[in-house]
């Protein structure tokens, strides 16, 4: 859904409660964390929601499920040390 098109206002959610997003997707979201960027309000929160809890890659989303990069991924792996 977008911030804001010419046919409607768009919704964005801005957790500022893990509560909220709980009531409507079952799980804590992570409050976003702005540093000396001002106001982030949200708009239309509830309608971001509403929509959002119907896709479930957003509702049976984990913290730590992030695909990682692939340098994150190289370091990861093992590599087997070469015989003696």
């Amino acid at each position: 859904m977008p911030l804001f098109n010419k046919t409607n206002d768009g919704a964005l959610y801005a957790a500022d409660s893990q509560d909220e997003c709980a009531k409507y997707l079952g799980r804590a979201c992570k409050a976003n964390v702005l540093v000396d960027s001002g106001i982030f309000p949200p708009r239309n929160g509830e309608t971001a929601l509403d929509t959002i809890k119907t896709i479930p890659t957003f509702v049976n989303y984990a913290a730590g499920s992030s695909q990682s990069s692939n340098s994150e991924q190289q370091q990861q792996t093992q590599h087997p040390l070469p015989a003696p």
